[in-house]
C-alpha cells in the first residue's frame, strides 16, 4: 500500500522495538466528516484522496489476471465471522455469476484491482469491506451476524453504491458475542441479491 502511494522501500525504515530519537515526527489525526448534525466514521474525502493516488499507480497485473465483476468475499480462513454454510450460498450465488475470493490469499494490489472492477459484491462485515473505497459504484451486500455496525454501510452509501444488508443467526451452540460465526439464510440472499441486480 505505501509503494503505490509513491513511498518505496527506500523512502522507509522499520521500528525495530527499541528505543528512538525522532528528530519530527507527525501523526495523522483520524479522519471523520461532518454530515448534517453528526460525525461520520470515515472520511470520503481522504478516501478519495487515497484513491487518486492508488489507482494510477496499480502495476500491470502479473500474467492478465482478471476478475469477475460479481464478487463474493469469502471468510473461510478467518477465525471469527465465518459463515457456516458458505458452500450453499455460493451454490446459489454461483449461477449469478458470482465468484469467491478469501483476501488473505490476495496481494494488496490485487485486492484493489478486484474492488476497481466489481459490479456487485457480497460480503460478510470485516476489513475487507474498506477496499470499497476502490470501487466505483458496485451493489453491496452485507452480511451481519448478532452486531450491525454501520461503517461500510456509511462507506458504501456515501460513494454511491446500492446497499443492502442482511442479519444472520449464530449456529447453536456458538456463544461468541461480537466475532460469533453466522448462517445465511440462502433463498433470503438470493431473492435480495437478485432484485438488486434487477435495479430494485
Amino acid at each position: 500500500s505505501l509503494r503505490l502511494m509513491g513511498y518505496g522501500p527506500e523512502r522507509c525504515m522499520e521500528w525495530n522495538g527499541s528505543r528512538l530519537s525522532v528528530g519530527t515526527l507527525v501523526v495523522s489525526s483520524f479522519r471523520r466528516e461532518l454530515r448534517g448534525d453528526f460525525y461520520c466514521r470515515v472520511s470520503l474525502a481522504g478516501l478519495r484522496w487515497v484513491r487518486g493516488k492508488m489507482l494510477p499507480a496499480l502495476p500491470a497485473a502479473a500474467g492478465g489476471t482478471s476478475f469477475s465483476p460479481r464478487v463474493f468475499i469469502s471468510r473461510r480462513k478467518a477465525l471469527a465471522r465465518c459463515i457456516t454454510n458458505e458452500d450453499e450460498v455460493m451454490q446459489a450465488l454461483a449461477p449469478l455469476g458470482f465468484a469467491a475470493y478469501a483476501l488473505e490469499e490476495m496481494g494488496f494490489a490485487d485486492q484493489v484491482r478486484l474492488f476497481a472492477q466489481a459490479e456487485f459484491i457480497v460480503a460478510p462485515h470485516g476489513a475487507g469491506l474498506m477496499n470499497l473505497a476502490f470501487a466505483e459504484r458496485p451493489g453491496v451486500v452485507e452480511l451481519f451476524g448478532r452486531h450491525i455496525q454501520p461503517s461500510f454501510s456509511e462507506l458504501a452509501r456515501g460513494f454511491g453504491c446500492r446497499y443492502g444488508f442482511m442479519e444472520c443467526p449464530a449456529p447453536r451452540g456458538d456463544l461468541r458475542s461480537w466475532d460469533a460465526d453466522f448462517v445465511v439464510d440462502v433463498p433470503s440472499l438470493a431473492r435480495l441479491v437478485e432484485g438488486m441486480l434487477r435495479g430494485e
